[in-house]
């Protein structure tokens, strides 16, 4: 009878300290997970950005090449990227 006593007086906190645990970790996890459903549309649009940035970069120096003839590489990678974006 006094084992039993104290076995339940043992397992009793460790019972309930275990349940802490486990919900604390369950919901870390769920959080973990919406922040990695939030990193694809982060990630298409930090290439997105990154596309539209060359754009401009290239159209800048076809502004400045163009006028003197030697764009030829330039004009062809900014009528790819401008039909890659939007």
């Amino acid at each position: 009878m006094k084992f039993s006593l104290i076995s339940v007086l043992f397992f009793l906190p460790m019972l309930v300290t275990s349940f802490y645990l486990v919900r604390d970790a369950y919901n870390q996890l769920q959080a973990t997970r919406g922040e990695l459903q939030g990193l694809a549309p982060l990630s298409e649009s930090l290439t997105l950005r990154g596309d539209l940035e060359t754009l401009g970069n290239l159209l800048q120096i076809n502004a400045v090449l163009g006028q003197s003839g030697q764009a030829g590489d330039v004009e062809s990678r900014i009528a790819a990227l401008q039909d890659k974006c939007p």
